[in-house]
């Protein structure tokens, strides 16, 4: 017989597992894809990189990749080219998560906000759940549209977010290019550890 007890954890256990199997994105065989670029920049947001917070990157690697990422977009601008942010945004109701989390990045609440130090009006946006920015379906919807074949991804975490969208991008077939100034980790290591597994 279960215990009430062990009837909640075995409920949170389930209901945890469900929300890790939904973050599995759609592996499609590899098509032509354009040629066009497209910069994409990666959970940029006060949760991630306000000292403060319990879940924020190395702040010695924060000012250095807010310079890089707002050249980045202002280079974007002058040549046209499409800008594509992502922002994790979790509901306050996904309580196993958030406790590993923190509860950063809690949709409408400030965590969740892009860091003001970031230029943020350069493009769309896309929210996700998952590590991979190819678990929104509409993100490969839109590079599509905009015949992007190749992405220039930034942001953080390198060794987590940023590291499982170039690996799908890769997988689908688009040229990847990670801007090692323009990323940050927890540290240093993880940070260069995620770049060398890249590069490899």
């Amino acid at each position: 017989m279960i215990t009430g007890a062990k009837a909640r954890v075995v409920i949170f256990a389930v209901i945890g597992l469900m929300i890790l199997g939904g973050c599995e994105s759609e592996r499609r065989a590899t098509e032509s894809k354009g040629n066009a670029p497209a910069l994409v920049l990666i959970d940029l947001q006060q949760s991630f990189l306000a000292p403060e917070n319990a879940r924020s990157v190395a702040q010695s690697e924060v000012d250095p990749m807010v310079k890089a990422v707002n050249a980045m977009i202002d280079a974007a601008r002058k040549d046209v080219v499409p800008v594509i942010y992502f922002k994790d945004e979790f509901s306050r109701f996904q309580f196993i998560g958030n406790m590993a989390r923190d509860d950063a990045a809690l949709r409408y609440e400030p965590g969740s906000a892009f860091d003001p130090r970031i230029d943020a009006t350069a493009g769309v946006y896309f929210t996700k759940q998952c590590l991979d920015g190819f678990s929104n379906s509409y993100f490969e919807s839109h590079l599509e549209a905009i015949n992007a074949g190749r992405v220039v991804i930034a942001g953080v975490y390198a060794d987590s977010s940023v590291l499982e969208t170039a690996k799908s991008a890769i997988e689908r077939g688009y040229g990847v290019t990670v801007i090692s100034d323009a990323v940050a980790a927890e540290s240093d290591a993880a940070r260069d550890a995620a770049l060398k597994q890249l590069k490899d």
